[in-house]
């Protein structure tokens, strides 16, 4: 069975590697992220962005999605050593989907979730892997665990 792990760990969005035909200007990225390209600059010089805004003549979903994930955490409230301390264990630059990548402050650690049919294939190989095994009442166990009984 393939590890459970990898199927959460924090993956790059595939805006990062794929150009988009639809590109912003300036004014239009401001407008479309409610992200000034002041706070995207102080962002950068911080090292959270992998792009100073002023620079780029038109902005790509990769940046979009970068911003986004940037500013629900410049906006979440933490501080900025906390913010650094969160962003310490992830690959830059930070073009992760925010509706997808998340820290979890209970594993301590960013997970990404997968998309519906990794979710599939995932539970597929447990069921084969069960099989193949035999442990079906630590299958059954788990089940009732969960159920509360």
């Amino acid at each position: 069975m393939k590890n459970y792990q990898q199927f959460l760990s924090p993956r790059h969005s595939l805006a990062l590697f794929q150009p988009s035909l639809f590109r912003m200007t300036p004014e239009e990225f401001a407008a479309n992220t409610s992200v000034s390209l002041d706070e995207m600059k102080l962002w950068n010089e911080k090292g959270w962005l992998s792009f100073d805004p002023f620079i780029i003549n038109e902005f790509d979903e990769r940046e979009r999605l970068e911003v986004l994930f940037i500013k629900a955490l410049a906006h979440s409230g933490l501080s900025y050593a906390m913010i650094n301390n969160l962003l310490f264990g992830l690959k830059k630059p930070f073009c992760y989907d925010p509706e997808e990548t998340f820290f979890s402050f209970a594993k301590e650690s960013w997970i990404t979730l997968p998309k519906e049919s990794e979710g599939a294939d995932m539970a597929h190989e447990g069921i084969k892997a069960f099989a193949r095994n035999d442990v079906w009442d630590e299958l059954e166990n788990d089940l009732m665990h969960q159920r509360g009984h």
